[in-house]
């Protein structure tokens, strides 16, 4: 005896709507990690261009006798372009004696601002003569925020 009712070998229209619920929510975590793994690798070349910019830094205290900037308690941004201490600019070639090229924060890549305190590294001049300075960065995961005597806020400093 033959049934009346034919098993279905096909998915029902919800099926496929919970099907493709579940993998749009998969993509989304997916790409929130990707987004924080990213901001991490970022913050990490920061730590890396700072380590970098103080060694150039102490090389050319080595050779000099005193740092790159016009006194003690001078702030300064790396400006990549700039040939004079203009303003609060430092020229980024003072360095490439030391070091290949100066870096620029990775999230703005030399497109920023660069008269924006967020847009490269920041250089104070802590103690000209004693070969003393802080670099800073603005880091995306990092909590927590530090004043530095230039008055802005920056999230990692490194001092020597």
């Amino acid at each position: 005896m033959k049934s009346k009712y034919k098993l279905s070998t096909g998915f029902t229209l919800i099926e496929l709507l919970v099907v493709i619920a579940v993998i749009g929510l998969l993509a989304s975590v997916i790409m929130v990690s990707l987004n924080s793994a990213k901001a991490k690798a970022r913050d990490t070349k920061r730590k890396a261009d700072l380590k970098q910019v103080a060694t150039a830094l102490n090389l050319y205290y080595d050779e000099n006798n005193f740092l790159p900037g016009n006194a003690s308690g001078w702030c300064s941004l790396f400006i990549h372009g700039a040939t004079g201490f203009t303003g609060n600019a430092m020229p980024a070639p003072l360095l490439t004696k030391y070091m290949s090229s100066i870096p620029y924060d990775p999230i703005w890549a030399g497109d920023g601002n660069p008269n924006s305190y967020t847009a490269d590294y920041l250089y104070y001049n802590v103690d000209n003569t004693n070969g003393k300075f802080t670099l800073c960065a603005n880091f995306e995961q990092d909590p927590g925020s530090l004043t530095v005597t230039c008055g802005t806020n920056y999230k990692y400093c490194i001092s020597q």
